[in-house]
């Protein structure tokens, strides 16, 4: 990525692509970062902020999902354990900071509810 003159460009193989779009632009700089957006970390959002009354469903929807007579492992974990195995809780590489994703705000199935912050839709 660089800039000439104000406008924005993308390096894709020997070829310099003009972005012309905010939201072009925006595309570029979250494909560019280091860390993807969905593993930023959160430190001060704790456990009560989120809707864990969801939960339940989710461990009938990875159980649904094996074989009869297995069991999955987040029906014997408890709400954290559960989070941290799912990866939404986890250690921000640049600070060290630990804390959840932002991808806890997202609901697995992709509708407008989500498992972030109590009231928020």
């Amino acid at each position: 990525m660089h800039t000439c003159k104000g406008d924005y460009y993308d390096r894709r193989g020997d070829v310099d692509v003009k972005l012309i779009s905010n939201e072009q632009i925006s595309e570029m700089f979250i494909r560019k970062r280091d860390i993807y957006t969905e593993r930023k970390i959160f430190p001060s959002v704790k456990m009560e902020d989120l809707r864990l009354d969801l939960l339940p469903m989710l461990r009938q929807t990875a159980q649904n999902r094996l074989e009869y007579g297995k069991q999955h492992p987040w029906m014997g974990m408890d709400d954290f354990e559960m989070l941290k195995s799912a990866g939404l809780y986890a250690e921000d590489p640049v600070t060290k900071d630990y804390g959840f994703a932002q991808s806890v705000g997202r609901d697995p199935f992709r509708r407008r509810q989500t498992m972030g912050r109590k009231g928020v839709e």
